[in-house]
């Protein structure tokens, strides 16, 4: 698992999460041309907006955003968990390069 936390504020924290997000989401779709030696596997789980206290300072903004997202309303931590808890389990030994968006 390798998973990518927000490491900073502004815009040169945000283009360099960005290119570390762009690279993971590359490989992560790229086909594989063998499988890995030991059974490893690249997946790839893009939350979108996360209700964590984080958001706080963007309460106002909350209805406006909520209403572009598919299910309506923010993502809890628990639900982005289970994501990757999938991913991270012998269920899904077999997904290689899967993309979630959660």
């Amino acid at each position: 698992m390798n998973p990518l936390p927000l490491r900073g504020r502004g815009r040169r924290a945000a283009a360099g999460e960005g290119d570390r997000v762009g690279t993971q989401r590359s490989y992560a779709e790229c086909p594989p041309d063998r499988p890995h030696p030991r059974g490893a596997t690249a997946n790839y789980v893009a939350p979108g907006v996360v209700d964590t206290e984080m958001m706080a300072p963007f309460a106002a903004h909350r209805p406006a955003t909520e209403g572009r997202i598919p299910a309506g309303r923010f993502a809890t931590p628990k639900e982005v968990a289970a994501a990757v808890a999938l991913l991270a389990s012998p269920d899904a030994s077999y997904l290689n390069r899967a993309y979630i968006p959660a």
